[in-house]
């Protein structure tokens, strides 16, 4: 029975807890672009991108952070989302994707 109890547990959390590509894209269709962007709608943004790059398998979609611009010493017009390594190479360092909080669109990242 308790086998049973944590089997069900665990298949809740795999169909809400985790990113998948259909999951984000569904919410990425949801979005309204006309309004500006928020942090929620920044990260599954960047996670929608984070797919399409094909980068998923090396980094988490799941880990997705999400920093003001303004935060960062920039003009305060972008979310920046971070995503971590997989694996045992964390210390590799962070993807960051960088959303325009007045379109949606990609912003290229220049580290300063």
């Amino acid at each position: 029975m308790i086998l049973k109890y944590y089997m069900v547990l665990g298949y809740i959390f795999i169909l809400t807890g985790c990113a998948t590509m259909g999951g984000v894209e569904t919410r990425y269709q949801r979005l309204s672009f006309e309004d500006g962007i928020s942090s929620g709608e920044a990260r599954i943004i960047a996670q929608r991108e984070l797919f399409r790059m094909g980068k998923d398998g090396i980094y988490s979609p799941d880990s997705a952070r999400v920093f003001d611009g303004k935060l960062l010493s920039e003009d305060g017009n972008t979310w920046h989302v971070a995503f971590r390594h997989k694996g045992l190479r964390r210390f590799a360092g962070d993807l960051r994707i960088v959303v325009n909080k007045s379109t949606g669109d990609i912003v290229p990242y220049q580290e300063k």
